[in-house]
C-alpha cells in the first residue's frame, strides 16, 4: 500500500492503551485512555523510538560512523539517541543547551554512561544556537576522517515522523471505533505530523489535538504542513491532510 522505507527496530511494540476510567469519571467524559509510549524502551523509553527506527535506517545504510544531534539539557531524544548509537556501535556526540551544568544528573547522567561525548552551550536552548554548534563539530569531525550523520532536534524530520504514522496504525487495532479524539504535546512537530498524517490514514474518523509546549500556534502549523508534505512523499500518498485537520491550541505554551 506504501512505499516500503528501511526501518529498524528498536522499540518493545506495541506499547499499551491502557484505560484511565477514575480520571475519566473526574474530566467528565465517557472513556479515556493513556497510549503508554513510555514504555518504548530504550535507555527508559520515549516516544523518540520510533523516530530512531526510521532515522538511523539511514545512517546505517549510509555506512556512518558517528551520529551528531542537539536538544535541550534533559533532552529524551538526546538519551535515546546515545542508547541507539550504542546498540549499533556508533560514535555518538551531543551539543546540549540550558542553565546549569554544574553536575552530571538525570539525562546527562545517562548520556555519560552511555558514552556519549558532550558539548554545551550554557543560557540557551535555541535553536538557531544549538545548531550552529553542531554544524561546528560536525566540521572538526569530517576533518578528522569521520563520516557524520546529523539528527535534528526530536529527531523531526519526515523520515522521523513516520515513526508516529505506524503508531496511528497500532492504535487503530487497539480500539473499538476511530471516532476519538487524539491528544499530545508538541514540540518540535514530528510526533505530531505523524500522528496527524497516520490518524488520516488508518482512523480516519478521528481527531488530533495538539497542545504546545514550546512554540506559537503558527510556527508549528508551518513546520507540521512540512513535516506531513514529506513524509506522505516518502510514503507515495497524495493530498494527504487538509489544512483544518491541523489543530493546534498554544494556550499553555
Amino acid at each position: 500500500m506504501f512505499n516500503d522505507i528501511p526501518r529498524l527496530h528498536f522499540a518493545a511494540l506495541p506499547t499499551p492503551l491502557e484505560p484511565a476510567p477514575s480520571l475519566a469519571k473526574f474530566l467528565g467524559l465517557k472513556s479515556l485512555f493513556i497510549k503508554r509510549d513510555d514504555l518504548t524502551g530504550l535507555a527508559g523509553g520515549g516516544n523518540k523510538a520510533r523516530k530512531l527506527e526510521f532515522e538511523l535506517a539511514g545512517a546505517v545504510n549510509g555506512g556512518y560512523d558517528t551520529l551528531i544531534t542537539i536538544g535541550g539539557q534533559q533532552s529524551n531524544h538526546a538519551r535515546m539517541t546515545a542508547a541507539a548509537a550504542r546498540k549499533l556501535g556508533l560514535d555518538v556526540k551531543l551539543v546540549l543547551g540550558g542553565e546549569d551544568f554544574s553536575e552530571l544528573k538525570g539525562n546527562m547522567l545517562l548520556n555519560a554512561m552511555l558514552g556519549a561525548e558532550m558539548r554545551y552551550i550554557v543560557g540557551s536552548d535555541e535553536d538557531d544556537d544549538l545548531i550552529a554548534l553542531m554544524n561546528k563539530w560536525t566540521t572538526e569531525l569530517k576533518a578528522g576522517g569521520k563520516k557524520v550523520y546529523q539528527l535534528p532536534i526530536g529527531g523531526s524530520t519526515s523520515l522521523g515522523s513516520l515513526g508516529y504514522f505506524y503508531a496511528m496504525k497500532e492504535i487503530s487495532k487497539q480500539v473499538e471505533s476511530d471516532d476519538l479524539q487524539i491528544i499530545l504535546p508538541v514540540g518540535s512537530c514530528g510526533t505530531f505530523a505523524g500522528s496527524v498524517l497516520g490518524a488520516k490514514v488508518f482512523m480516519p474518523k478521528a481527531s488530533v489535538i495538539g497542545i504546545s509546549i514550546s512554540r506559537k500556534k503558527e510556527n508549528i502549523f508551518e513546520r507540521t504542513q512540512a513535516l506531513i508534505k514529506g513524509s506522505a512523499e516518502l510514503l507515495g500518498i497524495e493530498n494527504p491532510v487538509a489544512e483544518d485537520h491541523i489543530i493546534i491550541f498554544d494556550n499553555y505554551y
